[in-house]
């Protein structure tokens, strides 16, 4: 899936570590359709460092999407894998957010 349209939001670096020792991290970002009467946002997330994005940049974001369930409750996640356009494809540097 894709979604053509500005940057709109980047947010702070977030990181752990998973259950099998692995480090992460991911930061979350909104792209919002330029086209259009009604455009559309959508909020995404980045894990490690697989794209760089930065407000006001014009790109095409691709993801998929993820279900999964937990206590009962179903979330959506929203994964950035690529980006085509806009001014970088090296790795991120949102700025960290104290904790």
């Amino acid at each position: 899936m894709q979604i053509t349209g500005k940057i709109t939001h980047v947010g702070p670096v977030t990181s752990g570590t998973s259950s099998n020792g692995n480090t992460w991290n991911k930061f979350q970002a909104v792209i919002t359709e330029t086209e259009g009467e009604y455009p559309k946002s959508l909020s995404f997330e980045v894990f490690n460092d697989k794209i760089a994005v930065q407000i006001g940049e014009q790109c095409t974001i691709h993801f998929e999407t993820k279900a999964k369930e937990w206590n009962g409750k179903w979330f959506t996640n929203i994964n950035a894998w690529r980006k085509e356009g806009g001014k970088s494809q090296a790795a991120p540097a949102p700025v960290q957010t104290p904790a």
